[in-house]
This record gives C-alpha cells, sequence and structure tokens, in this order.
C-alpha cells in the first residue's frame, strides 16, 4: 500500500478509538441511524446490513469492528486503498446517528498473471476457464472460485490429485495492480483400478458396468463419476443407496464404491375404465394389462406384454423382448409381435425385428424392418372396402429423454419423432401396390414452477400418406381415451392426420403421488369418402385426477369430461402400477 494510505487508514481508526474514549461510550437507549459519504460502489443498504450489534451502546470496540467490515467489504469489492476518513455523530432527541466519510479511491487491477507446471492442459485454456484477467478488478473471491474450477477441470481431464498453489499475491501501489503467480502439481493420471458395487444382489455386475460405461483400467474422468446416479435411475432394477465414493492412493490408482440396493425386477400396469350408457349404447367397461420384466436372468434382458380391450369390438396385443448390448456394444436388439383387431371390420399383425443405439446419453436411435398384414372381416369388406393385404416395412427415429423420473416427473423434456415407411400389396379386385409412409412426433416437457407445483404438457401429431390422397379406413389412425384425449371413448375418433395436446397442472405430493388437472385437445383431419367421415374436427376434453402410493402400487384415477358432457357422463379411468 502507499505510505499516505497506511498513515490515513491508521488515522481514521486512531480518530474513532480516541472519541470512544473520550465519551465513554454511545450510552443510552434509542435507535442508532447509520449515514455515510463518499461510497458510490456500494450501497447503503450493503453498508448497513455489516451493522449486526445488538447493545444500544456504541463502544469504541463496536466502532472499531464495524470500521474493519466496511473495509473488508471494499476489499472483497477490489478497492484495497479504501479508507475510513472521518465520522461525525449527532444527537436529536433519543435517536443518535453516526456518519461515516468514505474515500473509495481507484480500485485495483489484475496486472500479470504467472502460471507454471501445466503439462497436460494448455495455458490458453486454463486462462479461459478464469474469470480473473489481466485487467480486471481483482476481487480475492473471484480468485478462490477461479482455483477451485480449475481443480475440477484438471479432474475433468484426469487428473484427481492435481493442486494449484498461489504462490504470490503482490500488490503494485505505483501501478494500483495486481500481480499473481500460481503453481500447478499435476500429478500423475488416475485410473479407475478397483469398482465394487455393495448391496448388488440382482444383476451381474458386467451387467451394471456397461450401463454405467465404467471399466477397470478405464482412465478417470470427474463426469462419469458425476454421472452415475442419472444413468442408474435409467436401471429400474436398481436404486443408489448412497453417494459414489471414490479414493486414490499416491500412484493415482482410483478404488470406486457404489452402494446400492435393490430396485424394481417387473412392472404390472393395470387400467380399468368405465363409458357411461348413452341413447343408443349401453355402458361398457374397457381395461389394459401391461407386464414388463426388466432384469431377466440378472443380464438386463426385457420382456413384456400388452393386452388392451378399448371397447366391446376392439383389442389389442402386443409381445415384446430385448437383448441388450449386443456383442459389448451399446446396440440392443429386440423382437416384437402385435396384433389388433379394429371393431371387428379387420385384423392387423405386425412381425418386427430392431435395434436401438445408445452411443449418446440421452439420445436413443432406433431402426427397425418387419412384415405387416391386414385381414379383412366380411363387414369390413363390404361397408368399409377393406382388402386383404401383407406389406414390407422400415422404420427409423430417434429420441431424447432429460426426464429426472419416468413415473413422476419434476423437470426435463422427452422427445420422440419416426418415420416408417411400407410398400402394400393388395389382393383382390382393385389390387395393386402401394408406397405408403407414417411419420408420428412426440414432446414432453416439465417444468419445476413453484415449489411442488409442476406444469406439464404433451404435444403428439401422426400423419400417414397414402397414394391418391385418400386413405383407406384400415390406415388410419385412432385418437380418444385415457392416453390421448381424455374425456371420450378408446378410438372414439378416426383420421389420416390427427395431433393432441395435453395440458396438466400438477402438484406433488410425494416421490409418486400427486393430484392434477388438465386440459386436453385434439385434431382430427380425415380424407376419406365413406359416409359418416369428417374432414376437420377439433375438440377438448378436461377433468381432474390423483396418483398415489399405496399397498397395492401406484394408484391413479382420471376422470374426464368431453364436450357437452355432464358431470354424470364423465369418464372414469382407474390405473394401478404395481413394481416388484
Amino acid at each position: 500500500m502507499r505510505v499516505t494510505h497506511i498513515i490515513n487508514y491508521l488515522a481514521g481508526i486512531i480518530l474513532i478509538l480516541l472519541w470512544a474514549g473520550l465519551n465513554s461510550a454511545f450510552a443510552g437507549s434509542g435507535k442508532v441511524d447509520l449515514k455515510f459519504s463518499g461510497n458510490r460502489h456500494i450501497g447503503v443498504s450493503d453498508l448497513k446490513k455489516l451493522w449486526q450489534f445488538q447493545s444500544d451502546s456504541v463502544t469504541a470496540e463496536i466502532l472499531a469492528d464495524y470500521s474493519h467490515a466496511i473495509l473488508r467489504l471494499y476489499q472483497q469489492k477490489g478497492y484495497y486503498f479504501a479508507r475510513i476518513d472521518s465520522f461525525k455523530e449527532s444527537v436529536s432527541g433519543n435517536r443518535r446517528t453516526l456518519r461515516f466519510f468514505i474515500t473509495e479511491d481507484s480500485p485495483v487491477r489484475i496486472g500479470k498473471i504467472q502460471i507454471s507446471g501445466s503439462r497436460a492442459i494448455r495455458l490458453r485454456d486454463i486462462l479461459n476457464e478464469m474469470n480473473t484477467r489481466p485487467g480486471r478488478i481483482f476481487r480475492p473471491g473471484q480468485l478462490k472460485e477461479d482455483l477451485s474450477n480449475l481443480v475440477r477441470l484438471y479432474a475433468d481431464r484426469g487428473y484427481p490429485l492435481c493442486e494449484i498453489r498461489l504462490e504470490t499475491l503482490q500488490i503494485k501501489p505505483v501501478k494500483n495492480a495486481v500481480e499473481i503467480r500460481l503453481k500447478i502439481r499435476e500429478g500423475p493420471p488416475g485410473k479407475i483400478a478397483t469398482i465394487e458395487i455393495p448391496g448388488n444382489d440382482v444383476a451381474k455386475k458386467r451387467t451394471i458396468l456397461r450401463e454405467l460405461r465404467l471399466y477397470t483400467g478405464k482412465p478417470f474422468r470427474k463426469k462419469d463419476l458425476d454421472q452415475i446416479p442419472q444413468r442408474l435411475r435409467k436401471l429400474p432394477y436398481l436404486q443408489l443407496a448412497g453417494e459414489p465414493v471414490i479414493t486414490w492412493d499416491s500412484t493415482g490408482a482410483g478404488h470406486l464404491k457404489i452402494p446400492v440396493r435393490k430396485g424394481n425386477m417387473a412392472q404390472f400396469d393395470g387400467t380399468l375404465g368405465y363409458n357411461p350408457p348413452t341413447v343408443f349404447k349401453k355402458g361398457y367397461f374397457t381395461g389394459l394389462i401391461d407386464v414388463n420384466f426388466q432384469n431377466l436372468f440378472g443380464t438386463g434382458r426385457a420382456f413384456s406384454a400388452f393386452w388392451q380391450r378399448k371397447n366391446v369390438r376392439s383389442q389389442e396385443i402386443k409381445l415384446y423382448y430385448k437383448e441388450p448390448w449386443v456383442l459389448n456394444r451399446p446396440v440392443d436388439l429386440d423382437v416384437s409381435f402385435q396384433q389388433r383387431l379394429q371393431d371387428t371390420t379387420f385384423v392387423r399383425r405386425v412381425w418386427e425385428i430392431g435395434s436401438q443405439i445408445n452411443w449418446l446419453e440421452s439420445f436413443r436411435f432406433h431402426f427397425k424392418i418387419g412384415r405387416e398384414s391386414i385381414l379383412p372381416d366380411s363387414i369390413g369388406e363390404v361397408l368399409f372396402q377393406i382388402r386383404k393385404s401383407q406389406a414390407w416395412r422400415a422404420s427409423g427415429g430417434f429420441s431424447y429423454d432429460s426426464r429426472d423420473d419416468r413415473l413422476n416427473p419434476r423437470h426435463g423434456v422427452f422427445y420422440g419423432t419416426g418415420v416408417d415407411f411400407l410398400r402394400r400389396k393388395t389382393f383382390g379386385r382393385g389390387g395393386g401396390t402401394q408406397d405408403i409412409r407414417r411419420t408420428s412426433i412426440d414432446f414432453e416437457g416439465y417444468w419445476n414452477w413453484f415449489g411442488r407445483q409442476v406444469w406439464a404438457i404433451g404435444l403428439h401429431g401422426k400423419e400417414v400418406r397414402f397414394p391418391g390422397g385418400d386413405v383407406p379406413v384400415e390406415e388410419q389412425f385412432y385418437l380418444g381415451g385415457s392416453r390421448t384425449l381424455r374425456g371420450y371413448r378408446e378410438d372414439q375418433f378416426r383420421g389420416s392426420r390427427i395431433a393432441w395436446s395435453n395440458l396438466e397442472y400438477r402438484y406433488i405430493m410425494g416421490r409418486r403421488s400427486r393430484l392434477f388437472v388438465f386440459l386436453d385437445t385434439g385434431w382430427i383431419s380425415n380424407r376419406e369418402k365413406t359416409p359418416h367421415a369428417w374432414r376437420n374436427l377439433f375438440k377438448f376434453g378436461y377433468g381432474f385426477g390423483i396418483r398415489t402410493q399405496t399397498a397395492l402400487g401406484i394408484v391413479g384415477l382420471d376422470y374426464g369430461l368431453g364436450e357437452g358432457d355432464t358431470f354424470a357422463r364423465g369418464k372414469i379411468h382407474l390405473r394401478i402400477i404395481n413394481q416388484f
């Protein structure tokens, strides 16, 4: 510091002590009012926050402590030569006022920064990581944060034992600048020598490690450690039981422990719906059963079976099997079968074999080839001109998923899109070959708005392109029901283009529980020439629901109303999800 500044600083403190000694204490009860002059870069409110004294008497010790606090705050802001020149005391009744006269002077700026010992990371990259740079105002707190960031940078680059020492911090009074010298000791590069997974008794160790992208001998990257919780959440049969811990020896060998506990090996999802009677129809029940086995033989293999009764004349079944990590690569193979009976007019059967590529953390790419057939009933042939057909199909697409939880997310997004190409051969009168294209897009977003309150939105669309523009009944999409447009019957509407949205305001009651209200909208476009067909139709539904954790599992209840429905004509959907 400059000698004059040191003298002025000490003189200010001595004045305070002399004043306090002559007056013994700023005695008496009453509020102390603080005022300041000369403070341009630090606000009055920030200075007043430093007054933390409860006593009504202002002693010499209190004044000295408060003055030191003011000067420390200025130093944190880079004003190392700031000083308190004097103060003035005044009394009005029982109200006492202290006015401090402050000279801020110029801030200390950063001059040279010298860094030695960096071999693994370029000096330019190190400086770019720092907010402490030549020409900027020097702030000690910022320098401390920069050093912590540099240690993390080295850990991310594979040097977990790196140490960074501040060798020199010298203020040059003539230049009003500070010179900084840092010494880096990188240490040996880290490697994961051993991995333990205490608590695991449900899956093979190599099955878990390949999902975590870890193996012994792998060069250490801190981001691998940070991503363990996120990657484990994608394995429903395991849950993290504590923070992963890694210890290091002097050679750079790391010993990693990942404590886990048993999760859910399988999931049962059942839905029961009731559609009330109308003038022309009796009331009837709908239902859905979806069973998923997610860790067959402890290897991560998956099998699922799905059945749904959409109305008294329509039902659907699906079977699915997945073989993960084929040839020890992040590629899954799957085989599926699907059969759909639609209003007793036709049966659609689909066989597919496909692969899913999981190279990127949250992205999935999928490709499938398959065989599809349409078998019409006599009613379908006569009324809707449905013809027997067979088709080869190829499909591809990708998805992105950053949701924090699959069953009850609070934040994150899901996006998926896919395209199917079919070459269909139709038999019988008017038969021939047609090229068909189906496109789908799905988006879900979740935002934790405030506390336990979450906004959820879903946007979905499907389109089929058919030669000639007029799309036959068997190629159209269906809309309505518990998973699309609530407040309406399952598959109540159909069209060659459909789109729907689901908006929910949720109140999160627990890890698996929530209350919500919803507004669903749907758009249907139909270009076929059969009777009773719409060209464009817009519908909306609304209602409320609950999901709650019980001994049976997660129980859900949705109550939806469509346009013009009275409360008694609402659609009820009861759902049970049991994980075991």
